[in-house]
């Protein structure tokens, strides 16, 4: 009951929760002051690796311009750490219930020196930084996230501390959170199912629907990030093994006696060690507009998996106060009947005189202690079912955005892989073509005791190439009377 009453509201635009009314009325007046919405222009560079084995961590730096406010157009950066951004993500989170709030890709830890070496290591910096870019580029895009005071704090703050999330609460609302979301769940199920049919719900079906749709494509997004993941692999793989063959060839054309074929073999190195690279790089650009961008679109999904969970969530609310007043009206009910009419109390059972004892009530103070729950759970229940309506509009509107998003970045995804595919196969195709003629103007000098086709050599008459000396072939195969017989009596020694 006092979840329900505390639970946050939102003001007139659905766009900016705030905890009260009056709080409301007071950040409205504050905006009219400060002017226009602010906006941001943000770019996440310079990865920096701190110490050295397990104690090693990464910062970035955060630069950003700032235009509207009460302060115009600024400048500023800072540097933070990957548990700041997951920070902003969860407060924006818990802050903004129903809005598309862009979710983190999963930490990836630094390879040992040893094992891939400090090349490796810069790409999955370089690779970090550009997933925090995009998750910031959607949070300063949004117009209710981006207004929110703690992006501003963690854009700007010099020391950024995290005092609001301290580690030792971040557990226990975890697992408050885990255990919700299981609760929820459960009681979605029933709603399906048709236990509370009476709970009037004209977008129940399609936000279902929904729901469903996003599981397919979060199911299939998955497989297609996977075999993404194994083609820039593969792809690596080539470019190492045609690395592997450049010293091979180069061994080749260095102990070849043939002047022609010793050029070519060497300039078959030469290519081969272009396309290698060409190969490796191509691994690169496959994890950035392939791999990165599916990943972020299978992100995208989760986070309107939220968004339509949470909209559940709020409804889920106000069946669970329905569920409070019947059984307060239950209570209050038997506790009426305890008593005469005329205000005494009647005749008692043991057992309820017992219970009374237990209790250390009397049904006075019992029915007056219901009475006031009652009335509470009247304003719960008005509050619920407000944040329940304007929940169902906010998260049409984020739907609405998720699917534009969704459009556009699958677009995109698709034209740069098809381009990057096409530009990166008509470098392959010339480098083939410009090293075929240097490898077709090998002369071949003949071979001793060689003549015509070379058959001859072999005891071979050219005229039937393949067939033994002294050994006649009658290729008719008809019957009989065609003057051909079985074809195994036609081989005549």
């Amino acid at each position: 009951l006092m979840a329900s009453t505390t639970a946050v509201e939102y003001d007139d635009d659905l766009d900016t929760p705030t905890p009260t009314d009056a709080e409301a009325a007071t950040n409205k007046e504050h905006a009219k002051k400060k002017g226009t919405k602010v906006s941001y222009d943000v770019l996440v560079v310079s990865p920096e690796k701190h110490g050295a084995g397990v104690s090693a961590y990464l910062t970035y730096e955060v630069r950003t311009k700032m235009k509207g406010g009460a302060f115009g157009e600024r400048e500023f950066g800072v540097r933070r750490r990957y548990a700041d951004f997951v920070w902003l993500r969860n407060t924006l989170a818990e802050n903004y219930l129903h809005a598309l709030v862009p979710a983190l890709s999963e930490k990836e830890k630094l390879p040992a020196q040893r094992a891939q070496g400090s090349e490796h290591e810069t790409l999955v910096m370089e690779a970090r930084s550009r997933q925090l870019q995009t998750f910031l580029q959607r949070v300063v895009t949004h117009p209710s996230l981006s207004q929110s005071k703690d992006l501003l704090a963690f854009l700007e703050a010099k020391v950024f501390a995290l005092d609001t999330a301290s580690p030792s609460m971040v557990p226990q609302q975890m697992g408050k959170l885990l255990f919700s979301i299981g609760r929820d769940a459960q009681r979605a199920g029933n709603i399906l199912l048709g236990q509370y049919a009476d709970m009037q719900d004209p977008e129940q079906l399609r936000h279902q629907n929904l729901l469903s749709y996003c599981d397919k494509l979060e199911e299939q997004g998955g497989v297609v990030l996977e075999a993404a993941k194994k083609i820039s692999k593969r792809t690596q793989g080539v470019g190492q093994d045609m690395s592997e063959m450049v010293s091979a060839f180069e061994m080749l054309s260095q102990s070849e006696t043939h002047v022609a074929l010793a050029q070519a073999l060497g300039r078959t190195a030469v290519a081969s060690s272009e396309m290698s690279d060409a190969w490796l790089q191509q691994s690169q650009v496959d994890e950035l507009v392939l791999v990165e961008p599916m990943r972020d679109i299978v992100l995208l999904v989760g986070a309107a998996k939220d968004v339509l969970k949470n909209r559940d969530a709020a409804m889920i609310n106000i069946l669970e106060i329905r569920e409070s007043t019947a059984r307060i009206q239950r209570e209050l009910e038997q506790a009426q009947a305890n008593l005469t009419p005329e205000g005494q109390t009647k005749q008692k059972t043991a057992f309820e005189l017992f219970r009374e004892t237990m209790v250390l009530e009397t049904p006075k103070d019992q029915i007056k202690k219901l009475q006031q729950q009652q009335i509470q759970c009247e304003k719960a229940a008005e509050v619920a079912d407000r944040r329940w309506k304007q929940a169902t509009a906010v998260t049409q509107n984020e739907m609405d955005r998720f699917n534009k998003m969704r459009i556009s970045e699958m677009k995109t995804l698709l034209v740069q892989h098809a381009k990057s595919q096409a530009e990166f196969h008509r470098k392959m195709q010339a480098q083939w073509e410009a090293l075929l003629p240097q490898l077709e103007c090998v002369t071949v000098p003949p071979v001793d005791g060689m003549q015509g086709s070379g058959f001859s050599a072999f005891g071979l008459d050219d005229s039937h190439a393949g067939t033994p000396k002294g050994v006649t072939l009658d290729m008719n195969f008809g019957g009989a009377e065609d003057g051909g017989g079985d074809g195994l009596d036609d081989l005549q020694p």
